[in-house]
């Protein structure tokens, strides 16, 4: 089946891309590299978490020159050293070091209807169990979108989008001091519905709450989102947001299911940054669902967008896990900010890790001296080592 879609590209790639690449982008991709805490449903005996793919096709060397270019989204890169070792990394928009400046991130919102083989549809442009709005429209209206005041422990940041205000606060030392109109914005358009009829061996679905639950294998929906990003033409200076409504991804590995609720990824050169996110009813995840998971994906697509940014081993203790990357949200998973009601609907956004924090810098120079958005951790990480790196 592979090779028919990729011959099938091949033969209607829009892109003056090779093969190797199309075969690169197809790449059966492996389990998330690492994805903390779960969020616990009460009403789902399992946890469910949020993730990263493998980015295949990246060259490091380019990202910077493809960015100033404009044929992949626009980047900068910093360094730190810990412990006497010297890391680099690469995040969305430009260097704040260098002053004030407002970088504008084309993304495009994708919604996903899933057909499951037993008639249940998971539609994101109907309405919200409870709700007279879609999810498509909420997540459009939300704070990860549009502008609310942000004054984390009563310091303005700036009324502007989640993860433009966690970036100013990230980087509040330079910000606060010589680039008070630095910015990284989204400007979201959405795309027209997409269909995918999910066959009975990739996906399934339970009773929940409110509507039907679905679990789709994210592999095969990984490479149908590969599909569709070549029929939507969508190029690597732009972000595409696939949303789907109530339906987790679910990964097998040692015969072990693992559920989760969205993830970020990137493939080629130049380099193609996107990410996959669920809506979940408030009567699944009252407190942290609805735009909690793309409050999430959206802040680490921005810190971390092609999978390049390694960190100094970071140990999280409710899960007893190792990371070594820098996932701004995996720290964090399930712990919100207070809630924020926009447009009549009530929000939930997710805390999020500041730079400081993984760099073991003390004290903080993000805002407050903190080291979270929500002043969550009250010190820089401990450190471990991941076990993929203690076997070598």
């Amino acid at each position: 089946m592979r090779s028919q879609i990729l011959r099938a590209l091949q033969s209607q790639n829009p892109f003056p891309a090779s093969s190797a690449l199309l075969a690169a982008l197809l790449f059966t991709l492996g389990s998330p590299a690492y994805a903390q805490r779960g969020v616990q449903s009460p009403y789902m005996d399992r946890p469910a978490f949020e993730g990263t793919l493998p980015a295949p096709g990246i060259d490091p060397d380019s990202l910077l020159r493809d960015g100033a270019a404009g044929t992949t989204v626009a980047n900068w890169q910093g360094s730190f050293v810990a412990s006497g070792i010297a890391y680099t990394y690469h995040m969305l928009g430009t260097d704040p070091s260098s002053g004030s400046a407002t970088t504008r991130i084309n993304a495009i919102l994708i919604p996903v209807r899933l057909t499951f083989s037993d008639g249940t549809v998971l539609d994101p442009s109907a309405h919200v169990f409870g709700q007279t709005k879609s999810s498509v429209e909420l997540v459009e209206a939300s704070p990860v979108f549009q502008s609310v005041a942000f004054a984390p422990g009563g310091t303005n940041v700036g009324k502007t989008q989640y993860i433009d205000a966690f970036q100013r606060a990230n980087f509040w030392n330079l910000v606060n001091a010589t680039a008070p109109q630095y910015h990284v914005l989204f400007t979201l358009r959405t795309e027209a519905m997409q269909t995918l009829r999910v066959p009975s061996f990739f996906g399934s679905t339970q009773f929940g709450p409110g509507n039907r639950i679905g679990y789709v294998s994210r592999h095969w929906l990984d490479n149908q989102l590969a599909v569709l990003m070549f029929k939507l033409k969508i190029k690597p200076n732009t972000i595409p947001l696939f949303l789907v409504y109530d339906t987790f991804t679910t990964v097998v590995t040692n015969a072990a299911t693992s559920y989760y609720r969205g993830y970020h990824s990137a493939f080629g050169a130049p380099a193609q940054v996107y990410s996959e996110f669920g809506f979940y009813d408030q009567s699944l995840y009252p407190t942290n669902g609805d735009i909690t998971t793309a409050s999430h994906e959206m802040a680490e697509l921005t810190d971390d967008p092609f999978l390049t940014n390694n960190v100094p081993g970071w140990f999280n203790p409710e899960t007893g896990s190792c990371g070594f990357d820098l996932e701004v949200g995996d720290p964090l998973i399930g712990v919100g900010l207070d809630p924020i009601t926009l447009g009549g609907f009530t929000y939930h956004l997710q805390d999020l890790t500041f730079l400081p924090w993984f760099s073991q810098q003390s004290p903080s120079t993000s805002v407050n001296g903190w080291y979270t958005f929500g002043n969550t951790f009250s010190s820089a990480s401990t450190t471990c080592v991941p076990a993929a790196r203690r076997a070598q």
